[in-house]
């Protein structure tokens, strides 16, 4: 994925002037072009959420558009690694931000809503689905977003869909829940759970399990 800007990038990051200035480069996604009418996942993360983020590619099929804020100057070659192992076929769809800081500035605060804005300025699309990296969708959401939420949005466009986000147990060794009857199962255990009674608890668990 576009190795050469990237070891340029690197090397541009490593100097101790050059640590005294944010850079920002986005790697556009190599083998897929814009479609409008898609829908773009987003998301943000740093170098310790790659498996996670991995998660993630392996499940949404349409564009992606993921921004790597390096926490420090060597986690760029965190990303090399990750970049060097992963099939690029795997990676095809995703469009690469990587946001590195001033690291004469306090930069320990991780800029969550600036990196969402980031990546959702490098999304090509006219709709976008917005996830914590800590997330993975389902395999089934991005065909039925492309099939079932885009036509209702097209009709309304102030309309915002929002998809349930339960937790799993760390502990949990098994497959993720790929289905609702799955999750119902990981519920029944104890090994599902709403992260949160704050904002969570409002998606009303008992509804959505019962379908």
């Amino acid at each position: 994925m576009h190795d050469i800007e990237l070891f340029s990038f690197a090397q541009l990051g490593l100097g101790e002037n050059a640590m005294q200035t944010e850079k920002v480069r986005t790697f556009p996604a190599p083998e897929r072009p814009a479609n409008p009418e898609d829908v773009t996942l987003v998301t943000q993360f740093s170098v310790n959420r790659f498996e996670r983020f991995q998660g993630i590619v392996t499940n949404w099929r349409g564009p992606i558009s993921a921004v790597v804020y390096l926490v420090n100057p060597w986690d760029i070659f965190t990303l090399w690694d990750y970049l060097a192992v992963t099939p690029k076929e795997e990676i095809a769809n995703v469009t690469l931000t990587v946001v590195q800081p001033n690291y004469r500035v306090d930069f320990r605060h991780y800029p969550i809503n600036r990196l969402r804005n980031v990546g959702i300025k490098a999304a090509l699309t006219d709709y976008i689905f917005v996830i914590d990296a800590d997330f993975r969708p389902t395999s089934g959401l991005y065909p039925y977003l492309w099939r079932f939420v885009v036509p209702k949005i097209r009709m309304n466009p102030k309309h915002a869909y929002v998809v349930a986000g339960p937790a799993v147990k760390e502990t949990h060794q098994g497959a993720m829940p790929d289905s609702v009857s799955d999750l119902r199962v990981l519920f029944d255990s104890g090994t599902s759970y709403i992260p949160s009674m704050i904002g969570h608890s409002h998606t009303k668990y008992e509804v959505f399990l019962d379908q």
